[in-house]
């Protein structure tokens, strides 16, 4: 072997050494994802793109907006393990009446799921994550989940929705059988539909007092905020309308309780 060519192997040697120490270095010094980051990236993506939709930063990781009975949300969720992150976010809206558990509230179902409202997929992402990856995240809701959310500013074209897509009330008005058709009835109130809300909520009360439908402490609370709104919005509908009102056969039959039947197609009823 020739002088010369020993000496370019040995180049190629340390070159090679020189790279598998600088990767080395780089994987050992990486700043890791983490909570706070992912906090300053929220913040740029909500000051950038969501105060000028109306939108307030109610928590680090929740931003929201409000409108007459709806109150939206893009939220955030991220876990370290190891090596790897997990990052999520999606799109909600809530009903503001007196069981809206949507965040930052506590949830008040049983499966942990928030009975006031519905969501959006979650865009979730995991693995060895970078800043890009989760802005990008960020920004895909933009091209999905604020669609929408734009589509949802109103009880109004809520209603419209539901009234048009009898099939969209499950992903609407949530999938709680307790709740859901409290959410409805809510619509209406809150649209001015004040009738039609007020045979909803004496439905309610009677569904629930059948001793057929399963008891919680949810189904408690929501008979009773449906009987508190319907004996409010009773005192100002007119005698013909009081008399719908009181009539049994004003119930609300897409979502009675069927045992054994899936709730899609309960819902689609």
């Amino acid at each position: 072997m020739s002088r010369n060519t020993f000496t370019s192997q040995t180049k190629i040697e340390t070159a090679l050494i020189c790279v598998y120490s600088l990767n080395e270095f780089i994987r050992n010094n990486r700043i890791a994802m983490n909570r706070e980051i992912v906090n300053e990236l929220f913040k740029c993506f909500y000051e950038k793109h969501l105060i000028g939709r109306g939108f307030v930063l109610r928590t680090p990781s929740l931003a929201e907006r409000t409108f007459c009975g709806i109150r939206q949300g893009i939220i955030w969720r991220f876990e370290h393990r190891g090596e790897l992150s997990s990052f999520g976010c999606h799109a909600f809206w809530s009903f503001t009446h007196e069981l809206d558990d949507g965040p930052p509230n506590a949830v008040l179902s049983e499966d942990n799921i928030c009975a006031s409202g519905s969501c959006t997929p979650l865009v979730h992402s995991l693995g060895a994550l970078s800043e890009g990856d989760v802005s990008a995240r960020l920004l895909d809701l933009l091209d999905n989940d604020m669609i929408v959310l734009d589509r949802l500013t109103s009880t109004e074209s809520l209603l419209v929705q539901i009234e048009r897509h009898s099939r969209s009330k499950h992903e609407l008005l949530g999938c709680n059988d307790v709740v859901a058709p409290l959410n409805h009835a809510f619509c209406l109130e809150t649209a001015g539909r004040k009738a039609e809300a007020a045979r909803r909520y004496r439905a309610i009360v009677r569904k629930l007092e059948d001793e057929r439908f399963p008891k919680s402490e949810l189904a408690i609370r929501c008979k009773e905020v449906a009987a508190t709104r319907a004996q409010a919005l009773i005192r100002y509908l007119s005698q013909s309308e009081k008399e719908q009102c009181g009539d049994e056969s004003l119930g609300i039959s897409i979502y009675q309780h069927v045992p054994d039947t899936p709730i899609e197609v309960r819902l689609a009823r």
